[in-house]
């Protein structure tokens, strides 16, 4: 007999079963996506490394749907940005000729349009700081990748007081440009030139100081990202040519489609420039006017030296007529005692020598009196020639006398326990060939900012950079190399420098003091 068995109430049967099991893994699985959006969402916004994978993005038109790191930092609604590879004075014409896509060679430039004057969102100056950027307020371009908010390179964007007050900027990144302080826009140059040669996606980001500035934590914020399709399959030997060479100054247009500047501030920054070519005008004719007394007063001591030569041969003439002089005058004596005593012998004889005698007294008369007369000018030479000698010795005697009592005054002023340290050479090293033209003038603002003046020379004395090795605190290890600063003007001296980059960049980070400087005859520098 058949049983019909009724399942109990708590009890499913296999076809609810599997319904509830499948509903259960529609909600787990609906469940996990949900999860997984939030981490990837929130991986996008705060991943700082490569664990954020961004490889899928091949162009810039798939970006719609994927944001970068850095796009979801940026600060909006403060600054307009746009790259375009034609320079243009109008930044609505700017963005009608966006650039989205580059290739080697290919000129780039990035406009900037705020509501904001742009000195209120910059770095303020720090006229203390070492470095020359820091002498002007200035805001800041990092290139980096699409994938990260790693900064492959920067580019400090120093501000002129117009600029600063104004609300639009055009900063050149390719060709290659300097800003106020011979500062270089090289930042998208360098990232090029040591990037892989593929086609890659690269972002232009500026940044600076929406909020409140805090000197005690300077972090800028993003203020704008563009990113451009960068093809460097064939090489980057243009971009690499324009690194190169010597940095052109950089553009300064008033921007339309933004404010400009008024007419006050127009005269006013032209004053200044008026001002500055006329402070440069006056240092170079004192220069001028320096090098020629130094030229006057070398002059005057040759002729003095020619004139002290010639007294001397002339006095040294004289002085060989007469004993030439007084030869002849002892001959005619000898030639009259010969006639007298002739004269004795015979009445003829004695005729004639007495007139030879009469004859020969009258030339030695007149004889005597040639070489009284060169003696009593010999004499008068040697006179004045020892009492210039002796002035010159009693000099010395004065001038050396000064220098040891200043010497000792020196010694008594040194405070208790000063050590005396190795005399430094007199002259400076010469000069030595490191890097090009940009690195060397690179080295001279970087020393006219140290030193607050501008020298008349730099070099580097060193062939070879030496590597020292990061030290705690410090990211990376850098390079040193000495350098020498040259002044010249009434008074010369030299001073000699450090200089420090990072490992095998072409960019110089840093210039300091290497000892006192030393003063030295200006004519020891022409040696």
């Amino acid at each position: 007999m058949n049983r019909i068995r009724t399942p109990l109430p708590y009890q499913r049967s296999p076809i609810d079963a599997s319904a509830g099991t499948r509903r259960s893994a529609r909600r787990l699985a609906g469940g996990l996506a949900l999860s997984c959006g939030v981490l990837l969402a929130a991986c996008s916004s705060t991943s700082q490394g490569p664990s954020a994978d961004y490889s899928a993005v091949s162009s810039l038109s798939s970006q719609d749907d994927m944001r970068s790191p850095a796009s979801e930092r940026v600060v909006g609604g403060i600054v307009e940005t746009v790259l375009s590879d034609r320079l243009v004075d109008d930044f609505d014409e700017a963005l009608r000729h966006r650039t989205e896509a580059v290739r080697d060679g290919q000129p780039l430039y990035l406009y900037l349009r705020s509501k904001r004057p742009l000195g209120e969102l910059a770095h303020p100056a720090d006229p203390y700081s070492p470095h020359s950027f820091s002498a002007y307020p200035h805001l800041f371009v990092q290139i980096g990748d699409n994938q990260s908010m790693r900064i492959l390179s920067t580019c400090y964007v120093t501000l002129s007081k117009a600029e600063a007050q104004g609300h639009t900027l055009v900063i050149p990144l390719a060709p290659l440009t300097e800003r106020l302080g011979g500062v270089p826009s090289d930042c998208w140059l360098e990232t090029v030139t040591q990037a892989e040669l593929v086609k890659q996606i690269f972002e232009v980001r500026l940044a600076g100081f929406p909020g409140r500035f805090e000197a005690w934590l300077p972090v800028p914020d993003l203020l704008g990202v563009e990113a451009v399709e960068t093809d460097l399959s064939r090489g980057a030997g243009q971009y690499a040519g324009m690194l190169r060479t010597e940095p052109k100054k950089a553009p300064t247009l008033a921007l339309r489609g933004g404010k400009v500047e008024s007419k006050d501030e127009g005269a006013a920054s032209t004053r200044e420039n008026a001002r500055q070519q006329a402070a440069a005008a006056e240092q170079e004719r004192a220069r001028k006017e320096a090098a020629e007394q130094r030229e006057r007063a070398r002059a005057a001591a040759e002729e003095a030296a020619a004139a002290r030569e010639a007294r001397m041969q002339a006095a040294q003439q004289q002085a060989n007529a007469n004993r030439s002089t007084a030869s002849g005058a002892a001959a005619a004596g000898a030639a009259a005692t010969a006639g007298a005593a002739a004269a004795v012998t015979g009445g003829a004889a004695a005729t004639a020598g007495a007139a030879g005698a009469g004859s020969a007294a009258a030339s030695q008369g007149f004889s005597a009196k040639q070489a009284a007369e060169a003696h009593r000018a010999e004499v008068e030479s040697r006179a004045m020639a020892a009492k210039e000698e002796a002035a010159r010795q009693a000099q010395a005697r004065e001038e050396a006398r000064k220098a040891q009592a200043e010497e000792a005054a020196r010694l008594d002023a040194m405070p208790a326990g000063a050590r005396l340290q190795p005399l430094t050479p007199l002259l400076p090293a010469r000069p030595q060939t490191v890097g090009g033209p940009r690195m060397a003038q690179q080295l001279r603002s970087l020393t006219s900012t140290l030193l607050g003046r501008e020298p008349s020379e730099t070099y580097f004395v060193e062939r070879q950079w030496q590597s020292v090795p990061g030290r705690r605190g410090q990211r990376d290890a850098r390079q040193n190399i000495r350098a020498i600063a040259i002044f010249r003007g009434e008074e010369c001296s030299w001073q000699s420098l450090m200089v420090s980059r990072r490992p095998g960049s072409s960019t110089l980070s840093d210039v300091a003091l290497d000892g006192d400087e030393v003063p030295v005859p200006c004519p020891e520098l022409d040696r």
